[in-house]
């Protein structure tokens, strides 16, 4: 099966909408900018992706993540100005970590509360 490259997509769309393909570069590259800042920045439990679909973040991933970067920050010994740049890096990457965990968790609990109230309000 033939899979078309990004580049052909752009100028067939393009053409069939009689439109720059240098605009509709531009327009789809700064939409998938947008996304992968989305993803990158981990403020959202979920990013959605038109046409693609719902990107969630997994509470097991997170307390893995966090894990993980509290070995490596235990590892890396603040001393040297890189040595202490590394550790604060770390150490922001694991704040904000345990912040989405905190959002994940905020998240059930109102899931959890609107399932109680839905079964009571069935009930009566």
């Amino acid at each position: 099966m033939y899979q078309k490259k990004t580049d052909e997509i752009i100028l067939e769309f393009a053409k069939e909408n009689n439109l720059d393909e240098d605009v509709v570069s531009d327009v789809i590259n700064a939409y998938y900018k947008l996304v992968k800042e989305e993803l990158e920045n981990l403020e959202n439990l979920r990013v959605n992706v038109v046409n693609l679909g719902t990107f969630k973040i997994r509470k097991k991933k997170l307390d893995w993540l966090i894990k993980k970067l509290s070995k490596e920050k235990g590892f890396r010994k603040k001393g040297t100005p890189l040595k202490n740049t590394i550790h604060m890096e770390i150490a922001e990457s694991i704040d904000r970590l345990e912040l989405l965990v905190q959002k994940h968790l905020d998240s059930l609990k109102k899931r959890t509360i609107l399932k109680s109230k839905e079964n009571e309000n069935l009930g009566k």
